[in-house]
């Protein structure tokens, strides 16, 4: 499931009608607004041990990983037997160099 929107990048699974988990990204962190908005302290705590999942409380939800750091894009490559998504992160250091060359 692909959704975007004024965001960051989020990967979560989930069951879907109560069957095998499926993938749902969120992937809209394309630069609408500077400041992107910022996933809760436990999930960055997570991260920076290395400790993703993690299953957001209450809910069957797994967040699987996450940027709300950098803005980016969601590359999105199909072939005949396989799709492929890749996250594309862009710091804003380097989104200001382009801007200024």
């Amino acid at each position: 499931m692909l959704t975007g929107h004024v965001h960051n990048y989020q990967r979560f699974s989930a069951p879907l009608y109560n069957k095998k988990d499926v993938p749902f990204i969120v992937a809209g962190a394309g630069g609408y607004n500077k400041r992107l908005h910022v996933i809760g302290k436990v999930f960055h705590q997570a991260q920076d041990k290395r400790k993703l999942p993690v299953r957001i409380q209450g809910e069957p939800e797994l967040l699987e990983n996450f940027n709300d750091a950098d803005h980016g894009y969601l590359r999105v490559t199909v072939t005949k037997k396989k799709i492929s998504l890749d996250y594309v992160a862009v710091p804003i250091r380097a989104r200001m160099r382009r801007i200024r060359s």
